[in-house]
């Protein structure tokens, strides 16, 4: 398991891992808005377009919590993420976000 001042110096802006989430921001994102049947829930909607026009707002907290939800991976599993892994991981986290809006 990587300690926590590994983890942070290692994975911030600019990382290879970052860049992942950043696309998967993008891609949820792009998701949201061509969603095929009902329309997205307003929330959603405003996620979407927050990450369309600034990705590394979105991207930021993403990071973080990916991070966090990945706290027992050495810095090797960290790394070897495929995109498909962090995508599943930001699609799991996209809820919280959206029930949980920073004031």
């Amino acid at each position: 398991m990587a300690s926590y001042l590994e983890t942070v110096k290692r994975f911030s802006n600019g990382s290879t891992l970052y860049t992942k989430v950043v696309g998967a921001c993008l891609d949820l994102s792009n998701d949201i808005v061509e969603q095929v049947g009902p329309p997205a829930p307003v929330e959603k909607l405003a996620w979407a377009r927050l990450v369309f026009e600034d990705p590394d707002v979105a991207a930021n907290s993403m990071f973080r919590a990916l991070l966090a939800r990945k706290k027992g991976k050495t810095i090797g599993e960290l790394n070897s993420m495929t995109d498909n892994n962090v995508k599943n991981v930001v699609d799991s986290l996209l809820d919280f976000f959206i029930e949980n809006p920073l004031p």
